[in-house]
């Protein structure tokens, strides 16, 4: 009985100790392409001291460099970003901070992959951060806590004035606000023999006469330069990934026959975290944006 007390004690003191292994991501700046921002990543490791690497998968359209990597090893290696420590800082929690640039070429929405490595008991671990995925816009901040042993919460703030949004969530208005003419500037135009151009009040924003009630809609949850593994989605349900303009595209493997049967699922997405999520239009089966 006593070994038996022994044994459950220790299961309890283990699991509280993997549960102390904690990522949290935080990235501030422009997300537009010619721009930059700083990529920040709070590691709480508690009484870990031993070797370790955090990685994170560069997506076409980004440039990494270093600025803080709290004594660690820095490299780019491909396609991924590493930190090397043969020993972990002191302190229990430490930041180590990113610079990413985007780049002419990048595309909206980009998602990052992060994943944390150490040795425990000479046992190398894994823990894999939720996908940070940024949305084009003028000034963002998105947070990400991963635990170990816990679903993950995300946080986003948004700080700009003017952002670009690709949810497609409302149609804008046009208004055309003809001049008034003046009557003696009407003979002026009349005279003179340069072409006039016309414009007709009833054009619409749109030049397909298609109705709206033919598309479908899916759900975009993230994108990625390289093929995602679905079990990183497992808290939104059974998705699917299709390729779409060089990029994998993560969606819920769902469709929804009117945009606001979308609109509610979505809702449902972002209260699980996902705050970057977005409609996406398909007629006769082929995505249109």
């Amino acid at each position: 009985m006593k070994l038996i007390g022994f044994c459950i004690a220790y299961l309890l003191v283990s699991l509280n100790f993997i549960a102390q292994i904690s990522l949290v991501s935080k990235f501030s700046g422009i997300a537009k392409a010619g721009q930059k921002g700083e990529l920040e990543i709070q590691i709480t490791k508690h009484t870990i001291n031993s070797f370790a690497k955090y990685q994170l998968e560069i997506p076409d359209g980004i440039s990494v460099s270093e600025l803080d990597s709290k004594g660690g090893n820095f490299s780019i290696e491909g396609k991924k970003v590493k930190i090397v420590w043969i020993n972990l800082p002191s302190e229990k929690q430490f930041t180590i901070k990113l610079k990413i640039s985007f780049n002419d070429n990048a595309s909206f929405p980009i998602t990052l992959y992060q994943k944390f490595y150490y040795l425990e008991n000479s046992v190398k671990k894994e823990v894999s951060a939720d996908p940070l995925v940024i949305n084009a816009s003028e000034s963002i901040v998105i947070e990400v806590n991963k635990e170990s042993t816990s679903t993950p919460t995300i946080t986003m703030h948004s700080n700009a004035s003017v952002s670009e949004k690709s949810d497609n969530t409302s149609t804008p208005n046009t208004t055309l606000n003809k001049p008034k003419e003046n009557p003696s500037e009407k003979t002026n135009h009349q005279t003179d023999n340069a072409p006039t151009t016309k414009v007709s009040e009833n054009k619409t924003t749109t030049s397909s006469n298609i109705s709206q009630d033919e598309f479908t809609y899916k759900i975009q949850i993230a994108a990625s330069a390289v093929k995602p593994n679905e079990e990183n989605f497992s808290n939104a349900g059974k998705v699917i990934i299709e390729q779409h303009k060089g990029m994998y595209k993560v969606l819920i493997d769902r469709t929804f026959k009117t945009k606001e049967e979308a609109l509610q699922y979505r809702e449902q997405l972002m209260q699980k975290g996902y705050t970057g999520s977005f409609l996406v239009k398909y007629l006769n089966g082929q995505r249109v944006n």
